[in-house]
């Protein structure tokens, strides 16, 4: 069976986003539980769906992230056409996938540990 090289991946995704960086606890979960999927007790619906490493640059390249909302990186959805990304500090925002904008930005944890604490059933 193949096992993705995330150190690689992440140096890659790190070289191309220069000033955002993925937070360690968030792509050291992804590297021990490998879950990109599940539900949280979050109020925006709950259910989350992760980009796995490889494709964050392509996911973020597809949607314009670096365009409609610079300083974020996209890194998973709510399935029901929101965004999940990071800001420069490691906080996560929900961001509206039609209409992308800083304006709309909600702040939904302050790091990736937070939000963690809040995925039902890991």
């Amino acid at each position: 069976m193949y096992k993705l090289n995330y150190k690689l991946v992440l140096r890659i995704i790190r070289d191309y986003f220069l000033i955002i960086k993925l937070p360690k606890d968030y792509t050291d979960y992804l590297a021990q539980t490998e879950v990109f999927f599940g539900e949280t007790d979050f109020e925006f619906g709950g259910y989350f769906e992760l980009e796995p490493l490889e494709n964050i640059e392509e996911f973020n390249k597809d949607i314009q992230t670096g365009i409609y909302a610079p300083g974020f990186i996209a890194f998973g959805s709510d399935g029901g056409g929101e965004i999940l990304a990071f800001d420069k500090s490691g906080k996560i925002y929900l961001l509206p996938l039609i209409g992308m904008s800083l304006n709309d930005a909600i702040l939904i944890a302050s790091s990736w540990h937070e939000f963690e604490q809040h995925i039902l059933n890991p």
